[in-house]
């Protein structure tokens, strides 16, 4: 099962915001698609984690969503100052906020910088399929470093905005529903470790590399 609390802590967030200095000013746009380089922590073996969940519908009322489709990744041994993390949701949130993440996009994460490289968000060399309602979620081994590319399409063009956590920490986020969303991330090198995806009708897609493995 996911584990929605510690993502919640990350506060929702998704790497796009490091593309974005303090100083940039907001340009609204439907589609927001960064790529950013981030140093893993150290600590023995350095480790993401990722995660997919897939909607789930009201009961009593199938038209509405009850929870919203998810993706994230995180670096688990991150500072909440420091935390390098993503995560979104895609759809409206009919009958409650989601505690594993809203279709607000939040965005934090100190150790990562902007990157000039591609990314690609093909499955190829990958492994999985659609994520769970309960979701999905695994550990993957990587490098120091690692490309991040995040991928957003709006209901309507929307501006990042800057925020600070309690701990010091700067995130951003858009206050839109979410199409479809995509985080990507690749060695250097370019090998791909993982991609997760999001639609507003309701799927999530979880694919992993070898490196990767079910949470436990």
């Amino acid at each position: 099962m996911v584990r929605a609390a510690a993502i919640a802590v990350a506060l929702t967030v998704f790497a796009t915001v490091l593309a974005f200095s303090a100083s940039a000013r907001p340009t609204a746009s439907k589609i927001v698609d960064r790529t950013v380089v981030c140093s893993i922590t150290p600590g023995g073996v350095r480790e993401l984690d990722v995660e997919a969940r897939s909607g789930t519908r009201d009961f009593s009322d199938p038209s509405k969503w009850r929870f919203l489709p998810h993706i994230g990744f995180r670096d688990p041994r991150t500072s909440a100052a420091r935390l390098t993390s993503a995560s979104m949701s895609a759809g409206r949130p009919y009958i409650q906020r989601d505690p594993g993440g809203s279709s607000n996009t939040f965005l934090l994460g100190a150790a990562c910088r902007t990157a000039n490289a591609g990314v690609s968000l093909s499955s190829a060399r990958l492994s999985g399929g659609a994520a769970s309602p309960v979701g999905d979620e695994y550990d993957c081994v990587v490098p120091a470093k690692v490309f991040v590319r995040v991928r957003a399409v709006f209901r309507a063009p929307t501006s990042l905005r800057r925020g600070r956590t309690p701990s010091g920490g700067t995130y951003y986020y858009a206050r839109e529903d979410i199409r479809e969303a995509a985080i990507a991330i690749s060695t250097v090198l370019g090998k791909p470790i993982a991609l997760a995806t999001a639609h507003e009708s309701g799927r999530a897609r979880l694919f992993v590399g070898d490196t990767c493995g079910p949470s436990g």
